[in-house]
This record gives C-alpha cells, structure tokens and sequence, in this order.
C-alpha cells in the first residue's frame, strides 16, 4: 500500500460528511463533488515541479513560476486497460498508445496496433509524427507553454474537417440527427424522469417544450461547429 495517499485534509473530510447526509439534495451533491474534486486537485499536484520563466509585466520585466511539463513528463497508468483495449477493438480503431508498464505489456489484439510510450515526449512522436516531436522540442527549449504550444500549432495547420452528424443505417439500427420533433419522445423516454437526471448535470424537463428548446440549443451549436450529436432508432 506504499502508492496509497490518505487526503486528510479537513475540508476535504468535511465535505465528504456532507455528502454522505441523507438530507443532501441532488444540486448540493454534485456540487459539493466539484468542490471535493478541486481540492484532491491540490493536494495530488502539491510536488509538481516548477521552472522560472521570463515575462513583461505591464511595468516591468519580471521571473515568475510557471508549471513544468517536460519532454520526460509521467504517462498515468491507465485502469482497466485490457477491457479499455477491447473496447478500441470493438469500435473499429487501428492503432491504440498506452502507457508503458514494466514488466507487463498488454495482451496483442488482432487488427489493433499497440504502441506503449514511456513518456509525454514518446506519445507526441508516435500520435502527431516527427514533425510535430520537433516543434516540441523547440517550444521546450524556450519553456514557456511549450506542451500546449506544440499541440495548438501543429493541429492549428492540419484542422481535421468536421462533417457533422451523418446518416449510418444497418440492417438493425439507424444513427441519424435530432430533429425538433423528436421532443416528445426524448421528454417521455427518459428527460421527464428526475430517476434518470439525478446525477447528470441538467434537471429533468418539465414539459415537452423545454425538450424541445433544448433540441433547437444542440441543433444551432450543431450547424455552428459540426457537432456530432446521434439519435439512435
């Protein structure tokens, strides 16, 4: 139990308790696990290290601390990865990058190409290509923003091309759009139910016309950024 860390810290416990409380409504739980989750954010980054890095103030110029990400930054292991891996599988990808685990590879899946990276450096070569691993090496050099640098200004000249939410028929099954006149189904099916809602982060509808509101909402972000949203019949 070495790798085992007891956040103790009281609000931490506090909030905890209040979650716990039977009286704890729906709102005040997800909430209070917001609140929960910021603090553990603390606590587990407290050792992260720090590089000095030169910036102009409106005054002056000055050296702050900025957050370092390195080339040999930690890949977290991923749980669960043999189920994950199957799931990969399943939806049809052909290549998958992983964590590196000493001594434990994972099992060879048939039409899926496995590539274990030991480091942030590693995984950027292998998903972008050579090309992208050395503008990462550029940024790196002047640290300042360097891993969100490489990443914004690589896929900032190879934008993939959205084609929205299209038609996918089988024998069996039909992915298709929401349209405004699927409100009654989506409030009676499940939006009505406060059952179904109790933890996501919107309440249930109280009619069908806020199911409907909501359908024109998704349909406008839809047209405006070739969002892929599915209706499954």
């Amino acid at each position: 139990m070495a790798n085992v860390y007891i956040m103790d810290h009281p609000l931490i416990q506090h909030k905890i308790g209040l979650i716990r409380k039977k009286e704890t409504g729906t709102k005040d739980f997800r909430q209070t696990i917001s609140e929960i989750a910021m603090l553990i954010c603390y606590e587990a980054t407290r050792e992260l290290k720090l590089a000095d890095v030169e910036i102009e103030t409106p005054i002056c110029q000055t050296t702050v601390k900025e957050l370092l990400a390195g080339e040999n930054g930690e890949l977290r292991a991923v749980n669960n990865l043999d189920q994950r891996l199957s799931e990969v599988c399943r939806l049809g990808f052909k290549t998958c990058i992983v964590p590196l685990r000493r001594g434990k590879s994972p099992a060879p899946r048939e039409g899926l190409r496995i590539i274990e990276a030991a480091n942030i450096g590693e995984a950027i070569r292998a998903a972008l290509g050579k090309e992208a691993y050395i503008l990462f090496l550029e940024r790196k050099s002047i640290k300042k923003n360097f891993l969100r640098e490489t990443l914004l200004r690589f896929w900032g000249a190879r934008r993939m091309e959205h084609l929205g939410t299209k038609i996918l028929k089988t024998e069996r099954l039909l992915l298709r759009s929401f349209a405004l006149a699927d409100a009654e189904a989506m409030y009676r099916g499940r939006a009505s139910d406060p059952e179904v809602t109790r933890f996501l982060t919107w309440t249930a509808h109280a009619s069908p016309e806020v199911s409907a509101k909501v359908l024109a909402e998704e349909r406008r972000e839809r047209e405006a950024n070739s969002l892929e949203n599915f209706a499954k019949e």
